[in-house]
Order: structure tokens, then C-alpha cells, then sequence
């Protein structure tokens, strides 16, 4: 007796019908939206920015990679040990709280640059 294997999943070059994309899509936004959010709020980001930058650099990955990989950019939970001690810096003490967001997030984009620099490297 042979038992039939079925595959559950789609690959890049396949298409779901539209109400499992539908799906799909919601599931996405349940996973995701909210982990968006508790970043910002835990960091004290403002919100509006950090999902606009999300939906952002989305939008980018998706142009660059020829919708060939659709994944959803959004906030990093790995940054947050970071930010905390950069918050609690005795260094930065003489900071107002905004300017110490500011130097937060100008890290984080530089390690975004990092990260593309090791991709085009990595690339070769």
C-alpha cells in the first residue's frame, strides 16, 4: 500500500487562489502588527513612525528582489538590550529622552547600512 504524500505550501513561482492569499495575508498582519507596536511602545519610538518606516522598507525589499520574496520588514526585538543600555548610560545622562531616541535610532539604521554592505559583500 502506497499512502499519498500531500504538500501542504506554496513555492515563490506558485499563486494560492485569492481567498487562501486573503488568509495568509491576515494571518500576517495579526503576527505581525501588534510585535510592531510593542516594540515602539517598549522602546518609546513613536508608533506611526515605526510602522510607517516598516511598510517602508517592505515595500523596498519587495521592489529590489523583483517580488520574489515576500516577507514583512518589521521592528526588531534584538535591539532592545541595546537601546535599554544606552537609556541607562551614565554618558548620555545630560540627554533629553527624544535626543537619546535619536541616537538609538540612528544606530539601528547604521547597522541597516552594515548589514546591506555585508549582503553586497556577501553577494560577490
Amino acid at each position: 500500500m502506497s499512502a499519498k504524500h500531500q504538500i501542504s505550501g506554496y513555492l515563490p513561482d506558485e499563486r494560492p487562489p485569492f481567498w487562501k492569499l486573503f488568509l495568509y495575508a491576515l494571518q500576517q498582519v495579526i503576527v505581525m502588527f501588534p510585535a510592531t507596536i510593542a516594540v515602539a511602545l517598549l522602546t518609546g519610538f513613536h508608533v506611526s513612525t515605526t510602522i510607517f518606516a516598516s511598510g517602508l522598507a517592505t515595500v523596498c525589499f519587495i521592489l529590489v528582489t523583483g517580488r520574489k520574496l515576500p516577507l514583512y520588514y518589521g521592528s526588531s526585538f534584538s535591539y532592545l538590550p541595546a537601546i535599554a543600555g544606552l537609556m541607562a548610560s551614565e554618558a548620555l545622562s545630560g540627554y533629553s529622552l527624544n535626543e537619546k531616541i535619536a541616537v538609538a535610532q540612528f544606530g539601528i539604521v547604521m547597522s541597516g547600512f552594515v548589514s546591506i554592505a555585508a549582503g553586497l559583500i556577501v553577494n560577490r
